[in-house]
């Protein structure tokens, strides 16, 4: 893989997740036999989305490369820091204060200003949200091939989502991230998990590993704020899909918590086919276009610098 192939994985990475992201929020919250399927970019929804404004997916990602780069490394007192100036400040946010917070990301923040213990998130598996993997992409693009890769991705998870099935869906999806950018290119060598190691993995994850989702019709594919549903609904739009726009739309197509089941496949998408590879008019409707696309370039010459 030459470098410049390197960093169209690393740029569609982080753009394929606002991208994945903005496509999905204005279907927010609506059930998946009441839209009308969406083929690019559009507005409204609950919150009242602009064409190409993403939400706390994007903005907790970014805060996350922020502090990736500007700690050079892992420090999760910085990563709460800056969710805290994001959820108070509208710190990376598309708007002046912060929208969308989940239930379980605010209960953390609560925590970690009271207690001052960066690793705060909810253990219980009533806290098994996807709010973890939606900006999970990072840790990926700055540990790929690096042997404390899932550590780093489990821990980026405890800060928010401490439920053995967040930690482990984490641990997963860095995986296939990994793959992705490091220059897989059959499909499904890509998302094979055979050699995972079972394991390592909760009981609950056996239908994931063995591939029980691609034979699933999409009425059976839930695009729902629980983690496993989160991840399998991206992972069956992966296998059923040759392009990185089909991917996305079909996640955002599947309603309800529809910009984060179209960022988790944004990002694996982006990983696996390249930036080139995103609809070049969604790129221009993407707000913040510029500043995504410089994260995702210091991201890897991060990594370069460590790989060399």
């Amino acid at each position: 893989m030459t470098e410049a192939e390197s960093l169209s994985r690393w740029e569609g990475c982080l753009l394929g997740l606002a991208v994945g992201d903005a496509l999905g929020a204005p279907l927010e919250f609506h059930r998946r036999e009441r839209i009308t399927p969406i083929t690019g970019m559009i507005e409204g929804g609950k919150f009242r989305m602009r064409r190409g404004e993403w939400t706390d997916d994007t903005a907790m990602a970014l805060c996350l490369a922020d502090s990736l780069l500007v700690c050079d490394g892992f420090d999760a007192a910085d990563q709460m820091e800056r969710y805290w100036r994001w959820a108070n400040h509208g710190e990376n946010s598309t708007r002046q204060r912060a929208f969308g917070i989940g239930k379980t990301v605010a209960k953390a923040l609560a925590r970690y200003q009271r207690s001052g213990e960066p690793l705060c998130g909810s253990d219980a598996l009533s806290a098994s949200g996807n709010g973890s993997i939606m900006r999970l992409a990072p840790v990926a693009m700055r540990y790929a091939g690096v042997s404390s890769l899932t550590v780093h991705a489990a821990a980026s998870s405890r800060t928010t989502h401490a439920s053995p099935l967040c930690l482990s869906a984490c641990r997963l999806m860095a995986r296939l991230l990994e793959r992705a950018l490091l220059g897989e290119t059959t499909n499904s060598r890509w998302l094979s998990t055979a050699e995972l190691g079972s394991d390592d993995y909760p009981s609950m994850f056996m239908p994931l590993l063995s591939g029980e989702y691609r034979d699933k019709t999409e009425e059976e594919i839930r695009g729902s704020g629980y983690v496993l549903e989160s991840l399998e609904a991206a992972m069956w739009c992966l296998w059923h899909s040759d392009s990185f726009a089909d991917a996305v739309l079909k996640a955002a197509n599947l309603g309800d918590d529809a910009d984060t089941t179209a960022a988790v496949t944004g990002q694996l998408a982006g990983a696996f086919y390249g930036v080139t590879a995103i609809p070049a008019l969604w790129c221009r409707q993407l707000h913040a276009y510029d500043h995504i696309h410089d994260r995702a370039v210091k991201l890897h010459a991060a990594w370069q610098d460590d790989s060399c």
